[in-house]
């Protein structure tokens, strides 16, 4: 669906500031993908190019067949009002507007009409039914998150880019919105920037590592994993997927017990 042909980001200065250098990466049309990576590594950059904010100096950005950097302005306002959907870790709401009207923006940014039939069916896919006249500063910031991904889906986009979605959030709150956005990766692509390799592994069917504005690595999840529970003196092996048994969580408690906590669990 979108393809990154050989596409390099520089940025002025002495030396010029290389974000990008030569990446090529092709992307399906839905998962979540993950890409992560140190601070100043490029992830950002390369979901603003994604999105059509930002330009690559050298290569191109095909979404469908159609290289970004060919269209007009008016066809790449169309690609970023129609194609992409984007949440920002700030969440980016007007803070004067409910979150009816929050919502609505997208509807109108695409003249479309919007019922309160579609504005209570979006809060309620995102987990949010019967706030939607509360103002943002009666909403906390899962909530926020959680409007403002309801504003990016209203578009109806083949894509959506998340900025570090769960940066402004607490442990629980992630886990949240994380599973929301993994709940919607099933119908649409999802990339996620973020700098939290443990999310990424645990959410993640794919998983982009940058470094120094290139790719160090680029996995997939493997669907076989070894789904056996395994215990041996030293160490006990979790399954990859699936429940535990009651037999099985009972003897990891009774071996901490009986180790003092030195036992090393492992997936």
């Amino acid at each position: 669906m979108i393809k990154i042909d050989n596409v390099s980001r520089l940025y002025p200065g002495e030396p010029p500031v290389k974000a990008l250098d030569e990446v090529n990466l092709t992307f399906p049309e839905k998962g979540m993908v993950f890409i992560i990576g140190k601070s100043g590594s490029g992830k950002s950059t390369m979901l603003n190019i994604l999105a059509g904010f930002d330009k690559p100096s050298i290569g191109n950005i095909i979404f469908d067949n159609q290289k970004l950097n060919e269209l007009s302005l008016k066809e790449l306002d169309y690609y970023r009002n129609s194609t992409i959907g984007f949440v920002f870790q700030d969440y980016c709401l007007v803070e004067s507007f409910t979150a009816y009207q929050n919502i609505r923006m997208s509807y109108d940014y695409q003249n479309r009409k919007s019922s309160k039939k579609d504005l209570d069916q979006l809060l309620k896919s995102v987990g949010m039914e019967g706030y939607g006249k509360r103002l943002p500063k009666q909403l906390s910031a899962g909530q926020k998150q959680r409007i403002a991904i309801a504003r990016a889906l209203a578009k109806k986009p083949k894509v959506l880019l998340a900025d570090e979605p769960t940066g402004n959030l607490d442990s629980r709150t992630t886990i949240q919105i994380l599973d929301l956005l993994k709940e919607i990766s099933k119908e649409r692509l999802v990339i996620i920037v973020s700098h939290n390799k443990n999310d990424a592994l645990k959410y993640g069917d794919r998983i982009i590592e940058l470094s120094n504005g290139k790719v160090k690595s680029d996995k997939c999840r493997n669907e076989d994993f070894d789904n056996t529970y395994k215990s041996n003196q030293n160490e006990i092996i979790l399954p990859a997927k699936g429940r535990l048994t009651n037999e099985q969580l009972n003897e990891i408690n009774e071996r901490i017990v009986n180790t003092k906590g030195k036992i090393k669990l492992s997936k």
